[in-house]
């Protein structure tokens, strides 16, 4: 593998890594308050889909010889008290979704510029990563039912 093949491949799996541990830590903390059993189990569906991606990631970082970047505790603590103070003013499954739907947007967004900046990736690292954008469009479309 070529330095900047490498490189890249780990910028975007670390991304992948990051993207999904934040994924997981939310919707963890939103389906304790989901109010819907239907809300609930779409956010059980997509924690579980985050989970299988974020286990790939860390396999195919570990095939690297690499670890893969834990979220930082500051990064953990500012999503959690952000999620907290929105969910404790509005805790309507409208709401969550809304939530929901604005951290995929960015995430979808963010994806397609790292896969710009990143253009030396291995193919089964861009798999991945576009697997979780189009993962992420389809969170937003089955969130809008919520809406």
């Amino acid at each position: 593998m070529k330095i900047e093949e490498k490189q890249d491949t780990l910028e975007i799996l670390n991304y992948v890594v990051r993207n999904t541990q934040m994924g997981c830590n939310t919707l963890n903390q939103l389906c304790e308050d989901a109010k819907t059993s239907a809300l609930k189990k779409e956010l059980e569906t997509q924690k579980e889909h985050y989970s299988e991606v974020l286990n790939k990631a860390t396999v195919m970082l570990h095939n690297m010889g690499e670890d893969a970047e834990k979220l930082g505790p500051m990064t953990k603590v500012s999503t959690y008290v952000g999620v907290a103070a929105n969910t404790m003013r509005d805790s309507s499954p409208r709401h969550m979704a809304d939530m929901l739907i604005q951290g995929s947007t960015m995430g979808v967004v963010d994806i397609t510029k790292r896969l710009k900046d990143y253009p030396n990736v291995t193919p089964e690292a861009h798999a991945l990563a576009d697997s979780l954008m189009h993962f992420e469009q389809d969170n937003i479309e089955h969130l809008k039912a919520f809406l």
